[in-house]
Protein backbone atom coordinates (compact mmCIF):
# COMPACT_ATOMS: atom_id res chain seq x y z
CA UNK A 1 0.00 0.00 0.00
CA UNK A 2 1.28 3.17 -0.86
CA UNK A 3 1.04 5.96 2.10
CA UNK A 4 -1.55 7.80 0.88
CA UNK A 5 -4.05 4.62 1.40
CA UNK A 6 -5.69 4.45 4.97
CA UNK A 7 -7.12 1.58 6.32
CA UNK A 8 -9.36 0.93 9.21
CA UNK A 9 -8.72 -1.89 11.74
CA UNK A 10 -11.76 -3.66 12.97
CA UNK A 11 -10.35 -5.85 15.43
CA UNK A 12 -7.00 -7.26 16.83
CA UNK A 13 -6.62 -10.64 18.43
CA UNK A 14 -3.20 -12.11 18.96
CA UNK A 15 -1.43 -11.90 15.51
CA UNK A 16 -4.82 -11.83 13.49
CA UNK A 17 -5.28 -8.08 12.11
CA UNK A 18 -9.22 -7.35 11.14
CA UNK A 19 -9.19 -4.14 8.78
CA UNK A 20 -11.03 -2.80 5.61
CA UNK A 21 -9.79 -1.18 2.68
CA UNK A 22 -11.21 0.96 0.02
CA UNK A 23 -9.24 -0.47 -2.94
CA UNK A 24 -8.34 -4.48 -3.95
CA UNK A 25 -5.39 -5.74 -2.19
CA UNK A 26 -3.85 -8.90 -3.67
CA UNK A 27 -3.83 -12.16 -1.07
CA UNK A 28 -0.38 -13.98 0.24
CA UNK A 29 1.37 -10.86 -0.04
CA UNK A 30 2.22 -8.14 2.85
CA UNK A 31 0.77 -5.08 3.00
CA UNK A 32 1.01 -1.85 5.31
CA UNK A 33 -1.71 -1.49 7.78
CA UNK A 34 -1.73 1.91 9.79
CA UNK A 35 -2.88 1.15 13.35
CA UNK A 36 -1.71 2.57 17.12
CA UNK A 37 1.62 1.18 18.72
CA UNK A 38 1.96 1.79 22.46
CA UNK A 39 5.89 2.66 23.52
CA UNK A 40 7.68 1.45 26.85
CA UNK A 41 6.71 4.62 28.30
CA UNK A 42 3.09 4.21 28.07
CA UNK A 43 2.80 6.92 24.58
CA UNK A 44 0.73 6.10 21.55
CA UNK A 45 2.02 6.24 18.03
CA UNK A 46 0.66 5.78 15.07
CA UNK A 47 2.71 3.83 12.60
CA UNK A 48 2.52 1.09 9.59
CA UNK A 49 3.26 -2.46 10.56
CA UNK A 50 3.40 -4.89 7.78
CA UNK A 51 0.56 -7.99 7.64
CA UNK A 52 0.61 -10.87 5.36
CA UNK A 53 -2.91 -11.08 3.98
CA UNK A 54 -4.48 -14.06 4.46
CA UNK A 55 -8.46 -13.36 3.34
CA UNK A 56 -10.93 -10.59 1.66
CA UNK A 57 -14.50 -10.26 1.33
CA UNK A 58 -16.23 -7.62 -0.43
CA UNK A 59 -18.84 -5.64 1.68
CA UNK A 60 -21.11 -2.91 0.45
CA UNK A 61 -20.13 0.39 0.35
CA UNK A 62 -17.20 -0.26 -1.78
CA UNK A 63 -14.71 -1.65 1.10
CA UNK A 64 -13.22 -4.63 1.19
CA UNK A 65 -12.89 -6.36 4.77
CA UNK A 66 -9.48 -8.37 5.07
CA UNK A 67 -7.36 -10.77 7.77
CA UNK A 68 -4.01 -10.55 7.87
CA UNK A 69 -1.06 -11.77 10.32
CA UNK A 70 1.60 -9.88 12.03
CA UNK A 71 4.51 -11.38 11.06
CA UNK A 72 6.34 -13.92 13.63
CA UNK A 73 9.41 -11.66 13.64
CA UNK A 74 7.44 -8.23 14.05
CA UNK A 75 7.99 -7.25 17.38
CA UNK A 76 5.78 -4.57 18.01
CA UNK A 77 2.84 -4.46 20.07
CA UNK A 78 -0.09 -3.38 17.99
CA UNK A 79 -3.19 -2.52 19.87
CA UNK A 80 -6.67 -1.69 18.19
CA UNK A 81 -7.56 2.48 17.87
CA UNK A 82 -10.06 3.32 19.80
CA UNK A 83 -11.37 5.91 16.55
CA UNK A 84 -11.93 2.56 15.06
CA UNK A 85 -14.14 0.82 16.86
CA UNK A 86 -17.52 2.03 17.50
CA UNK A 87 -18.83 1.15 20.99
CA UNK A 88 -14.95 0.26 22.81
CA UNK A 89 -13.51 3.12 24.95
CA UNK A 90 -10.14 5.17 25.18
CA UNK A 91 -7.66 2.58 26.71
CA UNK A 92 -6.34 5.94 28.41
CA UNK A 93 -8.15 7.40 30.83
CA UNK A 94 -9.82 10.22 30.56
CA UNK A 95 -10.66 13.94 32.38
CA UNK A 96 -13.25 16.14 32.31
CA UNK A 97 -12.64 19.48 30.99
CA UNK A 98 -13.70 22.70 29.42
CA UNK A 99 -10.53 23.93 26.99
CA UNK A 100 -10.79 26.30 23.91
CA UNK A 101 -9.97 24.33 20.78
CA UNK A 102 -9.75 26.15 17.56
CA UNK A 103 -8.59 24.08 13.60
CA UNK A 104 -9.21 25.68 10.60
CA UNK A 105 -11.73 22.97 9.39
CA UNK A 106 -13.95 24.83 12.26
CA UNK A 107 -13.91 27.87 10.34
CA UNK A 108 -14.84 31.01 13.08
CA UNK A 109 -16.95 28.85 15.08
CA UNK A 110 -15.84 27.91 18.41
CA UNK A 111 -15.36 25.02 19.77
CA UNK A 112 -14.38 23.45 23.82
CA UNK A 113 -12.66 19.92 25.20
CA UNK A 114 -14.94 18.23 27.30
CA UNK A 115 -13.29 15.40 28.24
CA UNK A 116 -9.02 14.25 27.47
CA UNK A 117 -6.69 11.86 27.63
CA UNK A 118 -2.73 11.06 26.55
CA UNK A 119 -4.55 9.23 23.17
CA UNK A 120 -7.15 12.22 22.31
CA UNK A 121 -10.11 14.27 23.32
CA UNK A 122 -13.60 14.77 22.76
CA UNK A 123 -14.84 18.09 21.79
CA UNK A 124 -18.13 20.01 21.86
CA UNK A 125 -18.93 22.18 18.41
CA UNK A 126 -21.79 23.21 16.25
CA UNK A 127 -20.38 21.66 13.51
CA UNK A 128 -20.70 18.52 11.87
CA UNK A 129 -17.25 16.96 11.45
CA UNK A 130 -16.54 13.88 8.92
CA UNK A 131 -15.25 10.38 10.61
CA UNK A 132 -11.71 9.84 9.53
CA UNK A 133 -11.26 14.18 8.69
CA UNK A 134 -7.76 15.35 9.84
CA UNK A 135 -8.02 18.21 12.31
CA UNK A 136 -5.25 20.94 12.75
CA UNK A 137 -5.93 21.79 16.31
CA UNK A 138 -4.99 24.26 18.53
CA UNK A 139 -5.56 23.62 22.22
CA UNK A 140 -5.94 26.18 24.99
CA UNK A 141 -4.29 24.58 28.63
CA UNK A 142 -4.88 26.16 31.88
CA UNK A 143 -1.76 28.10 31.72
CA UNK A 144 -2.82 29.50 28.49
CA UNK A 145 -0.35 27.62 26.48
CA UNK A 146 -1.15 27.02 22.61
CA UNK A 147 -0.62 23.22 22.19
CA UNK A 148 -1.02 22.66 18.21
CA UNK A 149 -1.62 18.86 17.40
CA UNK A 150 -3.23 16.84 14.47
CA UNK A 151 -5.72 14.81 15.19
CA UNK A 152 -8.09 12.40 13.63
CA UNK A 153 -12.05 12.70 14.00
CA UNK A 154 -12.82 8.59 15.37
CA UNK A 155 -16.37 9.92 15.42
CA UNK A 156 -19.39 12.05 15.63
CA UNK A 157 -22.59 12.49 16.71
CA UNK A 158 -25.29 15.09 16.99
CA UNK A 159 -25.88 15.96 20.57
CA UNK A 160 -29.62 17.12 21.30
CA UNK A 161 -28.35 20.60 23.25
CA UNK A 162 -24.94 20.94 22.08
CA UNK A 163 -24.76 20.89 18.50
CA UNK A 164 -22.25 17.97 17.87
CA UNK A 165 -19.64 15.86 20.09
CA UNK A 166 -16.97 14.35 18.46
CA UNK A 167 -14.23 12.25 19.41
CA UNK A 168 -10.81 12.93 18.29
CA UNK A 169 -7.58 10.64 18.33
CA UNK A 170 -3.93 12.52 18.35
CA UNK A 171 -1.74 12.09 15.30
CA UNK A 172 1.67 10.97 15.96
CA UNK A 173 2.66 14.13 18.50
CA UNK A 174 6.45 15.32 18.43
CA UNK A 175 8.09 14.14 21.88
CA UNK A 176 8.42 18.11 22.83
CA UNK A 177 4.54 17.74 22.50
CA UNK A 178 3.46 14.51 24.58
CA UNK A 179 5.84 15.95 27.02
CA UNK A 180 3.53 18.88 27.22
CA UNK A 181 0.13 16.49 26.76
CA UNK A 182 1.77 14.25 30.08
CA UNK A 183 1.75 18.04 32.01
CA UNK A 184 -1.53 18.80 30.61
CA UNK A 185 -3.19 15.26 31.97
CA UNK A 186 -1.21 15.77 35.39
CA UNK A 187 -2.93 19.32 35.77
CA UNK A 188 -6.28 17.49 35.07
CA UNK A 189 -5.78 14.91 36.81
CA UNK A 190 -5.16 16.75 40.10
CA UNK A 191 -8.02 19.10 38.98
CA UNK A 192 -6.71 21.92 38.02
Amino acid sequence: MSGDDTVEVVELAGRQVVFLARRSLPLGKTCWVRMAVRDPEGWLHIQSVPVVLEQGRSLQAGQTAYIGCLPQDETVQPLLSSANAPGRTRRDPRHPCHLRVLAPELGAEEAWAVDFSLSGLQIQTPRRLQPGAILHLHLYTPGSTLLPINARVAWCRSHPEEGCRAGLEFRDPPPYLQKELRHLHDLLTRGS
